[in-house]
């Protein structure tokens, strides 16, 4: 079975950028609360993920002693997950360390963005999964490093699905001549982006914010994408078992809508709630019936670029990036 649905690149990616300029000159930030890089808060540096992909070792993050002393640490715990997710009326934790800004909205500041800090506490949370058997066969360097680079890989796979969704929606375009990805996100993602904000109730048409389902495939995508050929080969097969056994363990507790991603961990069902999200892209409204043509069509989300997708580090102001730059 060919499990690569994320990596394919268009060449011609560019003329999407000319054809948003063209047709959505005076398009509006999205009705709903959409993350976006703040450059007064933090620098942004864009990461040259040839050298994250192209290299044979994992890239070297410069871990600090305290960095290492918290691996040592995390080996002693034994797993644990982040905190519990609690409704306070603020973005979801995914909204704070990562983040996917659409061209429709943004332009040539369209991007994946990902912040450092998260990747760093996330690789110390991996190593709580790593049995007590291996943590001796490497060292605590290597184990930050090849963690860091997972966890990168892991905040890269979730903000790519949405730039493979935002594809679908320039294809949606091309047929039917409507603006059917920003009617869907308005209507149906940014309805349920505020009824998460608003849990347990009451919702705005009474839409349970569970519905969520594009962020619940975009974890799946994460957990299923490190399985892939491309990611074994730079994570090395135990590193990726840990590690999916970390995110498995964290979706149930995740907000409405991302934990549902328990759901989408094998293709079959992944591709099923593709389907739904197709239909409701199309729609631009919740249907909860999967067109089955859908199967018909299966490149629709294909996207217009793999792992070569603008990609940037957000890092704290004069702080040093540790990631490959470009």
């Amino acid at each position: 079975m060919n499990t690569h649905f994320d990596e394919v690149e268009d060449e011609d990616f560019w003329t999407i950028e000319s054809f948003v300029q063209e047709n959505f000159r005076e398009l509006p930030r999205p009705e709903f609360e959409q993350p976006q890089f703040n450059p007064e808060e933090y620098d942004r540096v864009e990461i040259d993920s040839r050298r994250l992909f192209g290299n044979q070792d994992p890239w070297d993050f410069q871990p600090s002693e305290q960095d290492l002393l918290d691996i040592e640490s995390a080996f002693q715990q034994g797993p644990t997950r982040s905190s519990v997710w609690q409704n306070d009326g603020r973005s979801s934790p995914w909204d704070k360390c990562a983040w996917y800004q659409p061209v429709h909205f943004f332009g040539p500041d369209w991007g994946i963005y990902i912040k450092e800090t998260c990747v760093f506490r996330s690789a110390v949370r991996y190593a709580s999964f790593v049995p007590r058997h291996l943590q001796a066969t490497r060292t605590s360097r290597d184990w930050f490093n090849i963690l860091s680079m997972a966890a990168l890989f892991v905040y890269y796979l979730h903000e790519h699905y949405h730039h493979r969704v935002e594809s679908l929606g320039f294809r949606l375009h091309v047929v039917t001549g409507q603006p059917l990805y920003v009617i869907y996100k308005n209507n149906v993602y940014g309805v349920l982006k505020r009824n998460l904000h608003a849990y347990p109730g009451p919702y705005i048409n009474g839409w349970d914010p569970d519905e969520q389902i594009e962020e619940a495939l975009a974890n799946a995508n994460s957990y299923l994408q490190l399985g892939s050929q491309t990611y074994k080969n730079r994570l090395f097969p135990d590193v990726v078992k840990i590690v999916k056994k970390a995110l498995k363990s964290e979706f149930p507790y995740d907000p409405p809508g991302y934990r549902q991603a328990s759901r989408y961990l094998t293709y079959e069902r992944f591709r099923a709630g593709q389907n739904l999200l197709q239909a409701r892209v199309l729609a631009g409204n919740l249907v909860n019936t999967p067109a089955k043509e859908w199967k018909c069509a299966p490149g629709m989300t294909k996207s217009f670029y793999g792992n070569r997708s603008k990609f940037w580090a957000v890092v704290d102001k004069t702080g040093r990036c540790r990631f490959p730059m470009i």
